[in-house]
């Protein structure tokens, strides 16, 4: 799972794996519609199809992340500080059990 701004790259850089991606940048698609733009009041709104990845690649600023980083079976492997502030860090996740599937094969590519 990816915002629409990794799209294209992980597509390039990860061709083995599937990724939802909307050009159009102008209506999100299922996997990002749940990080538009949600009013304080809609708490309870979902964040999203994340527990069907088995990688995650987003801004540590959206709404899954957050949800990531507490969520049973995942683990936060790596972040990198965005360029004018940590608010726009990105951060990846593995689902643990996809990871120790690949440490044991030794293999952690797609």
């Amino acid at each position: 799972m990816t915002s629409f701004a990794f799209g294209s790259y992980l597509t390039w850089r990860l061709p083995g794996y599937s990724t939802s991606i909307d050009s159009r940048g102008l209506q999100p698609d299922s996997v990002t519609a749940a990080e538009s733009v949600v009013s304080a009041a809609a708490q309870g709104f979902p964040v999203g199809p994340w527990q069907s990845a088995d990688l995650v690649v987003l801004p540590v600023q959206f709404r899954a992340a957050a949800v990531l980083d507490t969520a049973t079976g995942w683990q936060r492997m790596a972040a990198v500080q965005g360029e004018s502030s940590p608010g726009d860090s990105t951060a990846l996740w593995v689902r643990q059990d996809w990871w120790t599937r690949h440490e044991r094969s030794g293999s952690h590519s797609p």
